[in-house]
């Protein structure tokens, strides 16, 4: 057993005895873990707001490496990021974002770019100063490029040509695309799971669109927000890609549905 002083992202918490909470974070040093937090569901205790879904806190950890669980001995707030609670939109993008980090990381593994993007994309959906939908897309494609999981976007995966086509085929189980021209099963268009056609029929426009996102520094958030058409086209394949990969639904997607329906653009 070691004290360990980190910066840490909550991502999640559960319930543990009548008084504690386990708690699911994201540390820059020590990646992805568990820690009992005792008392945290006790009145009067500033465990409480400190350790509350995606918020940013300093923490002292009681680090077991022979365990998968371990044990907060303090908590400070680094940052609240307190308006992504104020809105059900704001706070369903931001629990997307944790959602990835729970199921695309392996646990205890650091990656201080990952951590890094996660809290510079929640400081700017706090901020408000740019299209939610906009960061999550940006967040998404810089993610995977992290983690080298991402859909190869500059040529057919057959012919090793660049892709020219008006409408290209996405294959997640081969992480990229077979132009029109290469012979390959045809899908009908329509998003499916594993089980399903595993192909997708996606415009050159999308294709280019995530190819810059992919290339771009920090500097593109202060261009011109996309077409909310372009941006839902461009999302449903990283969806599909991402999905693939998991083999399950990112549950948090549901709650952005719900929460782009009552709250904001569909």
């Amino acid at each position: 057993m070691s004290i360990e002083t980190t910066d840490a992202v909550i991502l999640k918490q559960t319930l543990f005895g009548e008084t504690s909470r386990i708690i699911y974070l994201f540390s820059r040093e020590l990646g992805l873990l568990r820690a009992v937090a005792k008392g945290a569901r006790q009145r009067n205790t500033s465990l409480s707001y400190i350790l509350e879904p995606l918020t940013e806190s300093q923490l002292v950890l009681y680090y077991y490496r022979d365990r998968d669980l371990h044990l907060i001995s303090k908590a400070s707030e680094l940052n609240s990021f307190h308006r992504l609670r104020e809105s059900p939109l704001k706070l369903a993008y931001g629990l997307v974002m944790a959602e990835h980090i729970l199921h695309l990381l392996p646990t205890e593994d650091p990656s201080p770019p990952v951590y890094e993007l996660l809290v510079t994309c929640l400081r700017l959906l706090n901020s408000g100063e740019v299209n939610e939908h906009f960061i999550l897309l940006i967040y998404r494609v810089k993610l995977l490029h992290l983690l080298g999981i991402a859909p190869r976007l500059n040529a057919c995966i057959q012919c090793k040509k660049p892709l020219a086509s008006r409408v290209s085929i996405f294959f997640p189980s081969q992480g990229g695309f077979i132009c029109e021209q290469c012979p390959a099963p045809r899908p009908s268009g329509k998003m499916t799971d594993r089980l399903g056609e595993r192909a997708l029929r996606v415009r050159m426009e999308v294709i280019g669109f995530l190819s810059r996102l992919s290339a771009s520094d920090e500097s593109i958030i202060k261009e011109r927000t996309p077409a909310e058409g372009l941006m839902l086209e461009a999302e449903r394949l990283l969806n599909f890609h991402i999905n693939y990969h998991l083999g399950v639904d990112i549950k948090a997607e549901r709650f952005l549905k719900e929460a782009r329906e009552i709250f904001g653009k569909k």
